[in-house]
């Protein structure tokens, strides 16, 4: 737990006391008619410039999956948050230089914000249509009468922010423009793409107000700066417009602004090449520059002949103008990507893409630069407190639940709570306040959350408690590595797969080996049971017919094969049993759907309509129905499972990950990517009902609750959403 911001005197801070309306998005009371609760703060964007402080250094802007978040500096706590087309995320902030306005960018569309108000005051069009190219990057002049932004297909226009209108299109890049920054005397732009090119452009002459509002107004192209790069994925100018600097896979590359020449590339601690460098910013005063690192580090450098004195750096070797490195921040899980100095330089904001592994206990998967996300600050020149130490470099804050895509949700048997994992981690939520509650080890029993199985490579596996630590029991009989696990659905029995090819089932409450599941198999990736935990199904490493993971179906008391079912199948999550555990849905290379009788471990039926593959699948509450998702054929399929027959197509915009059927069975849930909406269907006839919009990105999974009340939705913008199931119906009548 990080310790509160302290009071720094060099800042001056307020508590911004603006109301912000309540709508989508916010956390609100569970009575509002047909407003979801959101659960979460939002994966946060990555772009280079995902964490900016306002002008004042007040207030802290986080671009993130469902908007841009707001943050008072001083106490750490979310003061606002801007909504406006979350489709796709914010990936980029920038304030005005008055800061009235805040500048935000996502895939499709560039908003403008008033401070003042919270309120959107702009969309900047393009020809009477949205930003039809993804924007990759944004910034705004230091006059605030510009906006510069660079999209994925390499071009880079400029906007008048008054009139709102394209003043010119600046084309010369081959591939995307990752990054963009004006001049500090406003008469350059820099570009960096990943055409592996820096370029300077001339903007300063601003001519006439006819020619500003002309098209395509010539630019000349200044330089293209090249230097020991590949693809550059942020470029600044410092303070004094002398040097530009560009981070790169290959670290930081300098350049003279004057003469345009090379200056070399900046190395981490000890002189080791620097990781890959995503994002680079000189502190408001020149002395410092920062490079957000791949290697869950933000390092700085003192720019020599500033404050390299008082970082005790003046003795070191200079390379350019730079000493060598001063520090390493680290605290981070995953890549830094973003990086932000407050303008009187005491503190620095950084943005990370998380991800992480438990170097002792595995209780997480591996760092993955796409998961879980968190921003950061730092104290860089603290101020002596009565209460609290504060030293130089020292992590202050990190703000909370910022996370990454929400792999899975599921309700508790106290129908209080839910639970959603992300990123190798599992959050508690209350579902009546939508209260942040606690948070918990990956392999969590569902059922009985105070227990969790843990291991290290060459100890045995540990049954512990979530809250204490305390060893419950060690379960010595396992051999191999753990390479699956799988609760049983009233969470008695745990399944723990090996990379040998077996699977070791054990009894929770006094961790008794209850069996042996072997035979047949490779290394064990997938265990899933039955609702009944009669059977049990498990995928491995070797290959069957089909060319896929051998799929095995067992009976779980005896230990025994059912089935060896010929399918395609490459996750435990694409396939379904049905409520009694009786029939077993399973995705074939085909992309048919197979139907095998449990009991007697036969195929009984083959449903042919999918065009692309299987990715989700829902059985009825009373068996009688089948809802299956595809991925490219953009549908849900509705089948009467006795026949085999198609009862409904149900189509979506894109690509679809979820399905769910309510308790009573009247309602089918789907959801998926391009417009993220949530979708109710006529669980009988497949009729539409209503779209549902919320997200901010791809919806992974949907779950009822038991008594049918509530439905919640994932995402991967790293919130769940929970709808009150009688005020949507109420509100389609």
């Amino acid at each position: 737990m990080t310790a509160r911001a302290p009071h720094f005197t060099l800042v001056v801070l307020v508590v911004i006391s603006t109301i912000v309306p309540r709508g989508v998005g916010q956390q609100c009371p569970a009575a509002d008619f047909g407003t979801p609760i959101r659960l979460g703060k939002g994966a946060v964007g990555h772009g280079d410039r995902a964490v900016e402080f306002s002008p004042d250094g007040q207030t802290l802007a986080v671009a993130t999956a469902i908007g841009v978040a707001l943050y008072d500096v001083k106490t750490t706590r979310e003061i606002g948050r801007l909504t406006g087309s979350t489709v796709g995320g914010v990936h980029d902030v920038a304030f005005s230089p008055d800061g009235a306005i805040l500048a935000s960018t996502g895939v499709g569309q560039i908003e403008l914000w008033d401070l003042t108000t919270r309120r959107n005051i702009a969309t900047l069009i393009e020809r009477n249509r949205r930003v039809r190219y993804g924007i990759s990057a944004i910034a705004i002049s230091p006059d605030g009468r510009t906006i510069a932004s660079g999209d994925q297909e390499g071009r880079i226009k400029l906007w008048d922010v008054e009139s709102r209108v394209d003043i010119a299109t600046i084309n010369g890049h081959g591939k995307e423009v990752s990054s963009v920054m004006f001049s500090p005397d406003g008469t350059m732009l820099a570009s960096g793409s990943a055409d592996d090119t820096v370029k300077l452009w001339d903007v300063g002459t601003r001519r006439s107000i006819a020619a500003r509002f002309k098209r395509f107004v010539t630019r000349r192209h200044i330089a293209t700066l090249r230097g020991d790069t590949g693809l550059v994925e942020s470029v600044t100018f410092s303070p004094d417009g002398k040097i530009l600097a560009a981070g790169s896979p290959e670290g930081v590359n300098l350049w003279d602004v004057k003469t345009k020449r090379n200056s070399g590339v900046l190395h981490g601690l000890g002189g080791k090449k620097s990781s890959w460098v995503d994002a680079v910013r000189f502190s408001h005063d020149g002395s410092l520059l920062a490079a957000a690192s791949a290697d869950s580090q933000v390092i700085l450098w003192a720019v020599h002949g500033r404050l390299s004195t008082i970082l005790n750096a003046s003795s070191e070797k200079v390379t350019g103008t730079f000493a060598r490195p001063t520090v390493a921040l680290h605290g981070h899980e995953g890549g830094v990507y973003s990086v932000a100095f407050s303008p009187d330089g005491a503190m620095l904001a950084s943005a990370s893409s998380g991800g992480g592994l438990n170097k002792r206990w595995k209780s997480s998967p591996p760092a993955d630069p796409g998961w879980n996300r968190s921003v950061k600050l730092w104290v860089l020149t603290p101020t002596p407190s009565p209460n609290v130490a504060i030293k130089r470099y020292q992590e202050i804050a990190s703000l909370p639940e910022h996370m990454g895509p929400i792999d899975d949700i599921w309700f508790l048997a106290d129908g209080a709570k839910i639970a959603s994992e992300s990123s190798g981690k599992i959050r508690l939520w209350d579902i009546k306040t939508g209260n942040y509650l606690d948070t918990l080890p990956k392999y969590t029993n569902p059922r009985n959350p105070r227990l969790a199985v843990a291991w290290q490579d060459g100890s045995p596996p540990q049954l512990r408690e979530t809250a204490a630590g305390r060893v419950i029991a060690e379960l010595q009989e396992h051999t191999g590595k753990v390479s699956a696990v799988a609760y049983s659905a009233d969470g008695a029995i745990l399944a723990l797969g090996s990379d040998n090819g077996t699977v070791r089932l054990w009894e929770i409450e006094t961790g008794r080996l209850r069996g042996i599941l072997s035979g047949g198999m490779g290394a064990v990736t997938d265990v899933k049971f039955s609702p009944n935990g009669a059977r049990a199904v498990t995928l491995s490493t070797a290959q069957n017919q089909s060319g896929g993971k051998v799929i095995k179906l067992w009976n779980v008391e005896r230990g025994l094969t059912v089935a060896t079912p010929n399918a395609r199948v490459y996750s435990a999550r694409y396939i379904a049993f049905s409520p009694s555990g009786k029939i077993l849905a399973l995705p074939a290379r085909d992309n048919t759907i197979s139907l095998w009788n449990t009991d007697r471990g036969l195929k009984i039926a083959a449903l042919v309509g999918h065009t692309d593959a299987v990715y989700a699948m829902a059985f009825s509450p009373d068996e009688t129905k089948l809802a299956s998702a595809g991925l490219k054929d953009r549908t849900v399929r509705l089948w009467e499972v006795q026949t085999g027959k198609i009862i409904a197509v149900l189509p979506h915009m894109w690509y679809v990950f979820a399905v769910a059927f309510s308790p009573d069975g009247a309602i089918l849930a789907s959801g998926g990517s391009g417009d993220v909406s949530l979708r109710l269907w006529d669980g009988k006839t497949g009729q539409p009902i209503t779209a549902l919009h919320g997200h901010g990105g791809t919806i992974r999974k949907i779950v009822f609750a038991a008594d049918g009340g509530t439905l919640a939705s994932a995402s991967d913008d790293g919130t769940v959403l929970l709808w009150k199931v009688p005020a949507l119906l109420e509100s389609t009548e």
